[in-house]
């Protein structure tokens, strides 16, 4: 947390100019958790394919510009044997976990973690369960109070931003997210992403309860 807000930090500092990077036409997966939506982010930002999306190691390791910017230079000087082992670790690392949901930290992940650095996701709850304090985040859109939903909807904004900032011109695409909490701020990202694209899945709900057994 401390490394990750000190590079957010920097990049007011270093990069100050991301807060200018246009969100063009963004797309949001609002469906809710297991009907297919971690499939439908991989196969829509695959090469060749005309979207973008926040990777896994990106929301953990380097939410700020000056963090990506680092880290992919870093990969692109370290040794093919380094790197191979880096991809072993890290298959090893989430093969119980991509039993039901295929994870990786080089894929395309749900950006809600972005938020954690803040403190302004749900996902908090996990690790507090007995606490009521996150509790209305599960309910953003009816329960969290407006000026407390501005600044969390800001905070996303910023992080998409820095995301196609840090990408080469060449690269940048139009943007996708999907995450289990975005049906629950359909309202907010249609205010904060004027133009943006709400894409639901309809999943027979007899094929839904299986599939995360």
């Amino acid at each position: 947390s401390l490394w990750n807000n000190i590079g957010l930090v920097l990049d007011w500092v270093l990069f100050p100019s991301f807060r200018h990077q246009r969100v063009e036409r963004p797309v949001f997966v609002v469906s809710l958790p297991r009907t297919g939506t971690t499939n439908l982010l991989h196969g829509l930002t695959d090469a060749g394919m005309p979207f973008t999306a926040i990777a896994l190691w990106e929301s953990i390791l380097a939410p700020a510009v000056v963090q990506k910017k680092l880290l992919r230079f870093l990969w692109r000087v370290l040794p093919q044997v380094a790197k191979k082992l880096l991809r072993q670790a890290d298959a090893k690392l989430l093969h119980r976990l991509n039993v039901i949901h295929k994870s990786s930290l080089f894929s395309k992940e749900e950006d809600e973690l972005t938020l954690m650095w803040s403190l302004s996701t749900a996902y908090l709850g996990f690790f507090y369960p007995e606490s009521n304090v996150f509790r209305d985040l599960y309910r953003f859109d009816q329960d969290v109070t407006e000026r407390r939903k501005t600044r969390i909807m800001k905070r996303y904004r910023r992080m998409v931003q820095r995301h196609l900032y840090a990408l080469p011109p060449a690269q940048r695409r139009r943007f996708l997210a999907k995450n289990p909490l975005m049906p629950f701020k359909v309202n907010a990202l249609a205010s904060e992403f004027i133009g943006a694209t709400a894409l639901v899945i309809d999943r027979d709900p007899k094929r839904v309860f299986p599939s995360g057994e």
